[in-house]
């Protein structure tokens, strides 16, 4: 058995095989898919994130881990780790690799000074914890000194058995989808409102080529006071965010999320028009359904005709200081 460096593989599309002939009915990662999230990733940690060969050099495991290293500060990630994508698979384990791949893993962690360990959560994150469907490996992680600290879901609703439209509210404000113009605007926005990951995610989303037909926006006196992400079955892979991960097991899937409103805009029905605007046109657009990610607010978006579809536990390891 060796241990190599998983950023210096050649070939990475059997970890991508392991993983989808045990997980890919309900989990299916493309090549694009890891692409984007672990080779293209700015925040892949080099010397924590590891392959695991047998003495034929064949890859029994791996493990993903990240830190944040972009050129835009988030203060709350200085301190912050994330297992990406932990496995082994099958016959090899409780041999004690998923466990040296871990300790591997958190030795550079500390190294680096960060003391909060979280599965999941990364940007551009496979997970926002670790899915219901693998709960047996809760203890696995309980054991290893890692907290259950809370839940969240995805939600789901099938277009394809539903084309109802959503009844939407007076409100006194313009809502439309955003254009390239509408950049700094957006940027204004999110850092008033919501500094940190969602105002990086705009930024590079526009960065990216992004032309705002992702951000359904809300305007009072030529301001954005409210936004929500909807992507569909023409959002390009290298735009896509976290409602848009498991679209290979759907015929044309779309996704909504995040949503934010303007703090002196609550409380005036803006956030259920927005919603309600967003599932409207991806009927329009024909998808088969829509995902909504990584949400506590299940008796809200029951409103639109969604249901909890997954959910995940969140795990956290903190070091003392």
């Amino acid at each position: 058995m060796k241990i190599k460096k998983l950023l210096e593989t050649s070939d990475y599309k059997p970890l991508i095989d392991l993983w989808n002939h045990e997980f890919g009915f309900i989990y299916p990662i493309s090549e694009e898919l890891f692409y984007r999230n672990v080779v293209k990733s700015d925040d892949v940690l080099d010397e924590g994130s590891y392959t695991v060969v047998d003495d034929n050099d064949q890859v029994i495991g791996f493990i993903v881990t990240k830190v944040w290293n972009r050129p835009f500060p988030i203060p709350a990630y200085e301190d912050r780790a994330w297992i990406s994508l932990i496995y082994v698979i099958p016959k090899e384990r409780k041999k004690g690799i998923g466990t040296l791949l871990l300790n591997k893993a958190e030795s550079e962690i500390k190294r680096l000074g960060k003391r909060t360990i979280q599965i999941g959560r990364d940007c551009e994150n496979f997970f926002p914890g670790v899915p219901f469907d693998m709960k047996g490996s809760y203890k696995w992680f309980i054991n290893r000194g890692y907290d259950a600290i809370g839940e969240t879901n995805d939600l789901i609703r099938s277009v394809t058995n539903n084309l109802t439209l959503i009844p939407t509210k007076d409100i006194d404000y313009e809502v439309r989808f955003a254009t390239r113009s509408d950049r700094d605007k957006i940027i204004k926005f999110m850092e008033k409102n919501f500094p940190g990951r969602w105002q990086y995610e705009v930024t590079d989303y526009f960065d990216a080529g992004g032309t705002g037909r992702e951000y359904l926006i809300a305007i009072d006196n030529d301001n954005v006071i409210g936004f929500t992400r909807v992507n569909d079955q023409s959002t390009l892979d290298e735009l896509i965010n976290y409602n848009l991960t498991w679209r290979n097991r759907f015929s044309a899937l779309g996704g909504i999320g995040p949503l934010g409103v303007d703090a002196d805009y609550r409380k005036q029905n803006l956030g259920f028009h927005m919603v309600a605007t967003a599932v409207n046109s991806l009927i329009e657009r024909k998808v088969s359904d829509i995902i909504i990610d990584w949400t506590s607010l299940v008796d809200f978006y029951r409103k639109f005709g969604f249901e909890v579809w997954k959910s995940y536990k969140y795990f956290e390891k903190k070091e003392e200081k």
